[in-house]
């Protein structure tokens, strides 16, 4: 089994073990800055972010950033500075998630104001401003991501759904990635 099926399973020592390995073996075979070695690293730190290993997940993003700007692939589908930020969040460091998400603010923004990454970014801001105690600013902000979501994704979608609640609950988003807010809303969801 590969590591996302072992995450996904919850088994997130099996599923980092797994891409621990994948890593070594993308390091033997590639070298350190190598798209597979970037990928793989990214996948060690979404499970690291799904265990709420903060500190590990920082340093593994910020090895991986490293390696994607010595290759020169700076895509919008893989903003690993999202992910930074994100942790950022979870780790009370605001000035370092706003940086994070102006430094991917450029590269994502390439794929036009209309994508879903767009929308993204304007949820992870809007989680960083809120957190920062922004809430104005954060409030704009989701609603932009509210917006842009409803056109791509429609009204139904769950991501829609969970900013809208947010928005009208005056949560905003929830700080943590175990919010009771968003874990509520979850389970209200899915029953």
């Amino acid at each position: 089994m590969n590591g996302h099926a072992l995450d996904s399973l919850g088994d997130h020592g099996g599923a980092e073990r797994a891409v621990r390995r994948a890593i070594a073996i993308a390091l033997k075979a590639y070298g350190p800055d190598h798209a597979k070695v970037i990928d793989a690293k990214r996948t060690l730190a979404m499970i690291q972010i799904s265990r709420q290993s903060w500190q590990d997940a920082e340093a593994t993003l910020l090895g991986a950033i490293v390696s994607q700007h010595k290759l020169g692939e700076l895509t919008p589908l893989d903003s690993l500075e999202l992910a930074l930020a994100h942790v950022y969040v979870n780790m009370e460091r605001f000035a370092a998630a706003r940086a994070a998400t102006d430094r991917a603010k450029p590269i994502i923004f390439t794929q036009g104001e209309n994508s879903y990454m767009v929308a993204k970014w304007h949820e992870a801001r809007a989680r960083v401003e809120h957190g920062a105690g922004n809430h104005d600013r954060a409030k704009a902000e989701l609603r932009i991501a509210h917006a842009m979501l409803t056109k791509l994704k429609g009204a139904e979608h769950l991501e829609t759904q969970i900013v809208e609640r947010f928005l009208r609950e005056k949560h905003y988003l929830p700080m943590r990635a175990s919010s009771p807010a968003l874990n509520v809303f979850m389970q209200e969801s899915s029953g």
